[in-house]
């Protein structure tokens, strides 16, 4: 029994260090090693699908002050993630740039949008994606920050076409505008909703942008339009 306990928690730590590479690299493996035996303590695997052994581990390291209190543990753990969640999220087609391209602006105002499921978001000023991104070429105890960006606090975290991972910068305005349009209402419903954020109404600008990369993934009428009822 003891042969196969070992085992079992082995396997999770390797499933961990995958997941959670360069949070390792934070920390060390001696480290690491100590947080994973914690971490399985206070939330024993419950699912039958290993992938999801780590769903709460960013959540743990938020909790624990011997842990966030190493600099940039908790988001990174946090961006990876959300950078493994995105990759088991299904790949839909763009269309919402060349709807877009012919569509009025009453016709515009009465639509609503499909955004990508995909989406993550990680509260982060560090410029920590830039780590993971060059996650191959770090030394364990070398990783230092790479910069911060106050003005974009938010990591916008989504699945690429092909399965690759994408992050985008979202200011506070952006990340509220994000919120509403994400709800299936009409852009004027939006409109109204974010009157009082000079940022989140300035960051309407980015509706073009965001349906050229496929952040938008479709327009389309709301069910009042469709009746008749706008």
């Amino acid at each position: 029994m003891s042969v196969y306990a070992d085992a079992y928690f082995l396997r999770l730590k390797e499933i961990l260090s995958n997941d959670f590479e360069v949070s390792k690299k934070l920390m060390g493996s001696d480290l690491f090693h100590e947080l994973v035996v914690d971490y399985h303590q206070a939330h024993p695997p419950s699912s039958p699908n290993a992938a999801w052994v780590g769903k709460y581990f960013a959540a743990y390291i938020s909790s624990i002050s011997r842990w966030n209190e190493i600099v940039g543990l908790e988001s990174m753990a946090a961006l990876e993630w959300a950078s493994n969640e995105v990759v088991f999220e299904k790949w839909i087609d763009e269309v919402a740039s060349a709807q877009l391209g012919s569509m009025t602006a009453d016709a515009l105002s009465a639509s609503t949008f499909a955004t990508d499921a995909s989406v993550r978001f990680v509260r982060c000023e560090d410029l920590i994606e830039d780590l993971w991104l060059e996650r191959d070429t770090l030394e364990e105890l070398a990783v230092k920050a790479s910069g911060t960006n106050a003005e974009k606090p938010w990591i916008l975290v989504r699945r690429g076409n092909g399965g690759g991972i994408k992050f985008l910068r979202f200011s506070a305005g952006e990340k509220i505008l994000w919120d509403e349009i994400s709800q299936a209402q009409t852009l004027a419903e939006v409109c109204v909703k974010i009157e009082d954020s000079e940022e989140a109404c300035a960051s309407l600008a980015q509706l073009g942008l965001w349906s050229q990369i496929g952040l938008i993934k479709k327009i389309g009428k709301s069910s009042s339009s469709e009746n008749g009822e706008d």
